[in-house]
């Protein structure tokens, strides 16, 4: 067991939580329109009758859940944002405690904790009700479970609680793009002799994805996997005409198989179209943004590229090789995946990755001589 942190670092990260929470709640309020709309006209259909209004809502199961229970324990929405706020912290904790154990510092955990808190686009979640805020707060627990696995792999509590985690940010669809790097993850694990088990465990995380995300996108009417690319949207629901042109496509079969008869067949297209999404995904800039608020993004952008460059060399003598491999295959995956659909109107996308880029950044401080002065043990 690791010793508990400093009392300075609790009572500040503590402080610096219900300063930055309470600032987002008191600005916004409970975000109940849009996207959101969805998940309320859900949670009252539950309650209503006992079950979801279309297929979908299995991939998003525990926001509707969540307001449904705040809704009949006559908490309203509000609830709900305090039920997303308490799961957000117990995340927040856990990261401290990753971070921790990883870089053995308890001033670099402190800085990388205190960075997610602060990263205000990510945090802003919480007080909608939208699915993101439990998502996002699931990843730091996953990882958290995998390090703890990685180094102590015959702790049967640890497989079972990793996998719950897994299965539940695997549930949702942009989740399932996690799927192949928690795959590779469980195949560095396995000892050599059981190498042929892993290619099994490889082919049905594959399979499941494909299933999975296919099922996804054929149980709303309002999703189409083609749409987006025939309107040439960069941005979802921005068409734009200059990225439209006659394109061929398969109108039958299942949904993933027309995505890749689309790449296939149109090459020079889905090419250019990715271009343009990566460079949305990755510099969270708009052109409705204002100017202060496209530097603010683009300081913190920077800052958490230049720390991800930073602790590649820092992570291989801090992490065992399954993590390593698993944060690489998380990046690498999720980001790749953005060139088959359009990227968010707000980027909320990018803030699933925001974590893994800290907690890589958190490994690059170890290098500072006065971040190395710490008292915490190494991790048992």
């Amino acid at each position: 067991m690791m010793t508990a942190p400093p009392r300075p670092h609790a009572v500040l990260l503590v402080l610096l939580w219900l300063l930055v929470q309470a600032g987002i709640w008191w600005s916004y309020g409970t975000v109940t329109g849009l996207e959101a709309e969805k998940y309320i006209a859900a949670a009252r259909h539950i309650i209503e009758s006992g079950d979801f209004p279309e297929r979908k809502y299995l991939f998003y199961a525990l926001t509707p859940l969540l307001i449904a229970a705040s809704l009949k324990l006559g908490a309203g929405f509000s609830g709900a944002v305090c039920g997303q706020l308490l799961l957000n912290a117990v995340s927040t904790a856990f990261f401290y405690r990753l971070l921790r154990a990883l870089t053995r510092s308890d001033r670099a955990a402190l800085a990388g904790t205190a960075a997610l808190i602060l990263f205000l686009p990510y945090q802003t979640w919480n007080v909608y009700l939208y699915t993101e805020s439990l998502f996002l707060s699931f990843i730091p627990l996953l990882l958290y479970a995998a390090y703890r696995f990685s180094e102590k792999q015959n702790n049967a509590r640890g497989i079972a609680l990793l996998l719950c985690l897994a299965g539940v940010v695997c549930a949702r669809p942009f989740g399932l793009l996690f799927l192949p790097a928690l795959a590779l993850y469980g195949m560095r694990l396995l000892p050599f002799r059981l190498r042929l088990l892993s290619l099994v465990l490889a082919a049905a995380a594959l399979g499941l994805m494909y299933l999975a995300l296919n099922r996804a996108f054929a149980g709303s009417m309002d999703w189409n996997a083609l749409l987006p690319n025939e309107r040439g949207e960069t941005i979802c629901d921005v068409p734009d005409p200059a990225l439209q042109q006659p394109l061929q496509l398969a109108r039958a079969g299942n949904p993933v198989d027309q995505l890749f008869y689309y790449i296939i067949h149109n090459p020079g297209h889905y090419l250019r179209l990715s271009a343009l999404r990566l460079r949305a995904f990755l510099l969270p800039t708009r052109d409705w943004y204002s100017t202060a608020h496209n530097l603010f993004l683009i300081g913190w952008i920077a800052l958490l590229y230049a720390g991800l460059i930073a602790g590649i060399r820092p992570l291989r003598r801090l992490a065992p090789p399954a993590f390593r491999l698993l944060l690489a295959g998380m990046l690498a995956g999720y980001t790749a995946a953005i060139t088959l659909q359009c990227d968010d109107y707000h980027n909320r996308f990018l803030m699933a990755l925001i974590p893994l880029l800290i907690l890589a950044g958190s490994a690059a401080l170890t290098r500072l001589p006065f971040m190395r002065s710490s008292s915490a043990p190494p991790p048992r």
